[in-house]
């Protein structure tokens, strides 16, 4: 309720060593995102978290995707909206950056400031790939989610405003974020600026797939195109997303391309 409040990430009950202790865990997170291409490439698979099994499934998302000129719209829009802007000005991405950030632009040490900025700086792929599957993942729902508005009677213009409203809460809820009311308290606590960093992901997804089978067990749900939508999120991200972001995290897709490469070029020569 406090960090909802106040928009602190932090107690004020921290003691001093305890601060200077998260700012250098911080620093430390920051040197090695400095330009971290496979962070970036991580970040790309969550494109996929905006496709659905009802107006915004794969077969349909293809079919935006085919129209060409309004894929490429819609994408500059959300790409260029400020909604996006704020989160890569801003590293809202996650806790250390968001911190990071707010240090460059608030610091009186000038040479904290400076340190803060040169940090900033370095997430710079991490935060156009997060961008980048917003957009391309997003702009395919959204065009979609006005298409089914506007068969259920709505106005165009309602209808925009309304797909908008739907893919922000999606955006925000499948996205890492740094804010107040989405985190967790570990993602705060002193502990988890240790483990959260390299980890959060994987729990979100195994935190997501299990409350889907829950729901599931529970009987929470509608009908059963919501059941199996349920079913098929949790096989998604418990399952191929966990498996894919394992997979590049490890560096088990360049190494198994090495070995495909490798395999080529002895069967030419």
């Amino acid at each position: 309720f406090d960090r909802m409040e106040t928009g602190r990430t932090r107690s004020l009950k921290m003691d001093r060593g305890s601060a200077a202790m998260m700012n250098y865990l911080n620093g430390g997170i920051g040197t090695i995102m400095n330009f971290n291409t496979r962070s970036a490439v991580l970040q790309t698979i969550s494109t996929a978290n905006f496709l659905n099994m009802r107006e915004n499934n794969p077969i349909a998302a293809a079919r935006a995707m085919g129209n060409t000129k309004q894929f490429v719209r819609d994408f500059k829009f959300i790409m260029n909206s400020d909604m996006l802007k704020q989160r890569r000005d801003g590293l809202t991405m996650n806790v250390t950056e968001a911190e990071l950030a707010s240090a460059a632009a608030t610091s009186k040490n000038p040479i904290n400031s400076m340190i803060a900025k040169v940090l900033k700086a370095g997430y710079l792929p991490t935060k156009m790939a997060d961008s980048f599957a917003i957009a391309f993942g997003g702009a395919t729902f959204y065009r979609n989610r006005i298409k089914m508005y506007e068969k259920q009677g709505m106005e165009t213009k309602a209808a925009e405003k309304q797909a908008w409203l739907d893919f922000q809460k999606l955006a925000e809820r499948t996205q890492q974020s740094s804010r107040a009311d989405l985190l967790s308290k570990q993602q705060t606590s002193l502990v988890g600026r240790f483990v959260l960093p390299f980890a959060n992901t994987l729990m979100q997804m195994n935190r997501a797939g299990m409350k889907d089978i829950l729901d599931v067990s529970k009987g929470r749900y509608k009908n059963k195109v919501e059941a199996a939508e349920k079913m098929g999120r949790a096989t998604y991200y418990m399952g191929v997303q966990l498996s894919v972001f394992a997979g590049l995290q490890s560096a088990l897709f360049a190494m198994l391309l090495k070995r495909i490469r490798c395999t080529i070029l002895l069967m030419v020569y």
